[in-house]
């Protein structure tokens, strides 16, 4: 067309009428559509908000808007034209009325002078959502995951009743405050997807919810990652996630811990501390008017305990360094558990507490993901954290009664806990080991240590697989129970083909126990994307491709280049017939950072009055036995509050470590 006037060449060759029809953004067909979207989606969400209340099934998603332009926050079509309409610069602006009004005290902080001087609303801090502090307050009707269509309400009120039932008890009872489908509707819709998605994924009939419910879980993350109002009960719904979706927990957690610290979550430590010890002398009166505070102050900071037990149990399993661990409220838990109600959850959560700062005092010294190896100067600090494991064990296992719906589990969890803190620990003198024995042993310093660690990784085994309720419950523990199993297994694989001429292994006994694991997990009914099932798979191939060419290869009844002397109640024996100490009772961090997995755990019930006796080989060999190599040693106790370079002549500048989640390659 030429000088930009009709007709077009197309139009003369064809000789016909050419007519020029100017078409530009502005001509409201973009808008036009956009509002129809959004006018037809109020209308579906509208009808199924009157069906639900009528109890009849809702409509199906609308199909013709899968592509459409998305809802804001403001309930409005967001489209291209308009992207940035609200970075207005009015609207980045505080409105208050004495912003000229100066402050005559020093600011707290200096982004509070930046605050006081710009008045940028970015720059404010956040605060927690009044609806999540005032206990009982009425919402409106909620816009969540069963209104818009994507849930039907029927599946949405088994998920949550499967989960409140048993998996919330394994968590300290994290939810216990909800009792049905609609309590949740009304708290929080972030909440109500997490739980959603939890139950979903343990439900072997439950995959096509369970892929619902993560891609719309996915969505309200990215809401909440920039909401400048927080919810407490968002905040419960990440924690759930964070322990249970163990393709979302590493970036959940930060985002949680970060927007936990930004409302200041862990400050509500003095506030109950102060209520706790007041209260005894406090009218009833009083007591009336500042319960809700208190009871508030106390979700707070159990939600704060629950956050650092995931960030420590993830900073293992990632070997990277974890965001909290030195808050007040961290370092003087015993006196939050003194001030608090006699409670097993609360005596639950503090074992915890307790033991990850042991472990964290442990990967504070030797590093994290390093592959140095440890001089042998170091034995007495291992020796050390052994022996506080000891102490933490047989304390915590005689505060346990029984559950009234999870039975014995809170107690062995205690034994699964300790034989994977042992792991931990005692792995440590793998670092940097090479594979061949008879160019560089292990020193010999460290061979009990080393032996111990096989000893403690076959115990988790045999809990697991031995206790029943534990294999129950598998499918609903938090991930990181599952990565202890995994984890244990492919310790065991990696010793018995890499470092077998370092210790002594069974080789027919390791092949057998992971075949048990592996029949189990096959057997276990949940969802396709359960870690359980990934476990079993992973397992048979590193049998195949590791452990039985390994053992063809090898001369009958040697492992390594030691003989391993067999016995009839399946205890390893050392070449002099000497027997070791029951599989039960160690545990320790490998230093081989391509080993990947943890998984359940098995906690055999022990006695709390005898310590702690392993219950593998002989049920009355205590743990103790296990200690009589140290007796000429002088323990002493690690000062958790004390800088670890006391523990030490040199300093130590490595990071925490932990596990990889990666392939054994």
């Amino acid at each position: 067309m030429e000088n930009g006037n009709p007709p077009c060449r197309r139009c003369q060759r064809r000789r016909v009428t050419c007519t020029l029809r100017r078409q530009t953004l502005g001509d409201g067909k973009e808008d036009l559509s956009a509002a129809l979207i959004h006018d037809l989606r109020n209308i579906h969400a509208a009808l199924n908000e009157m069906r639900s209340a009528q109890s009849k099934p809702l409509l199906p998603p609308l199909m013709s808007t899968s592509e459409g332009p998305q809802e804001t926050d403001l309930g409005t079509p967001e489209s291209p034209n308009r992207a940035d309409s609200g970075m207005e610069l009015d609207m980045l602006v505080e409105e208050d009325p004495q912003s000229s009004t100066v402050n005559a005290d020093i600011d707290r902080t200096p982004i509070d002078s930046l605050y006081q001087i710009t008045r940028l609303k970015s720059l404010r801090s956040h605060q927690i959502a009044p609806q999540s502090i005032e206990n009982g307050s009425q919402k409106p009707s909620p816009r969540d995951i069963i209104s818009r269509g994507l849930l039907e309400h029927a599946d949405a009120d088994r998920l949550v009743q499967n989960y409140l039932s048993k998996s919330d008890h394994y968590l300290y009872d994290i939810a216990s405050k909800y009792k049905d489908l609609e309590s949740l509707r009304q708290a929080s819709p972030l909440l109500l997807v997490a739980i959603c998605a939890t139950s979903a994924l343990q439900d072997a009939s439950s995959d096509r919810l369970y892929r619902i419910c993560q891609a719309e879980l996915r969505k309200l993350i990215l809401d909440f990652l920039f909401t400048p109002v927080l919810d407490l009960e968002d905040l419960r719904g990440l924690v759930i996630a964070s322990f249970w979706l163990s393709d979302v927990s590493w970036t959940v957690s930060g985002l949680v811990i970060r927007r936990a610290l930004e409302v200041e979550l862990q400050n509500s430590f003095g506030a109950v501390i102060t209520a706790n010890s007041r209260s005894h002398a406090a009218s009833n009166s009083e007591n009336s008017a500042n319960g809700q505070d208190i009871e508030t102050a106390t979700e707070r900071m159990k939600l704060w305990y629950l956050l650092y037990i995931c960030d420590q149990h993830l900073s293992i399993l990632y070997a990277r360094t974890p965001m909290l661990g030195n808050q007040e409220s961290i370092r003087n838990y015993e006196t939050y558990l003194a001030s608090m109600p006699d409670s097993l959850c609360n005596q639950r959560v503090m074992s915890q507490v307790s033991l990850l700062r042991i472990l964290s005092t442990a990967s504070d010294l030797f590093g994290v993901g390093s592959n140095e190896r440890i001089p042998t100067i170091f034995k007495p600090q291992l020796d050390t954290f052994n022996n506080q494991i000891d102490t933490w064990a047989s304390t915590w296992l005689s505060c346990y009664s029984h559950h009234p719906v999870v039975g014995e589990y809170p107690a062995k969890a205690v034994s699964l806990h300790y034989y994977f803190a042992k792991l931990l620990i005692c792995s440590y003198v793998f670092r940097g080991l090479t594979h061949d024995a008879n160019v560089d042993p292990i020193p010999a310093g460290f061979r009990q240590i080393a032996q111990m660690a096989v000893q403690c990784a076959m115990s988790i085994i045999d809990l697991t697989i031995g206790d029943p309720d534990l294999a129950t419950a598998l499918v609903g523990l938090p991930h990181y129970f599952h990565s202890m199993v995994a984890y244990a297994c492919a310790f065991l694989i990696k010793t018995a083909t890499v470092y077998r001429g370092h210790v002594d292994i069974d080789m027919d006994l390791t092949q057998d126990k992971i075949k048990q694991v592996i029949q189990l997990c096959n057997s276990i009914e949940c969802g396709q994307h359960h870690l359980v099932r990934w476990i079993g798979k992973g397992l048979q191939i590193l049998l195949v491709n590791c452990l039985e060419p390994t053992q063809a290869t090898q001369t009958p009844g040697a492992t390594g280049s030691s003989q391993q002397i067999g016995s009839t109640d399946g205890r390893f024996l050392a070449g002099n017939g000497t027997p070791y100490p029951d599989p039960k009772r160690i545990l320790d961090p490998l230093s081989d950072p391509e080993l990947v997995w943890d998984a359940a755990r098995q906690a055999t019930f022990i006695d709390p009055s005898k310590r702690m006796y392993s219950q593998m080989g002989d049920p009355n060999i205590p743990f103790s036995h296990l200690d009589r190599q140290y007796e000429s040693l002088d323990y002493g106790v690690v000062d958790l509050n004390h800088n670890t370079n006391s523990l030490t002549g040199p300093e130590a500048h490595m990071e925490h470590f932990g596990l990889g989640l990666g392939l054994l390659r």
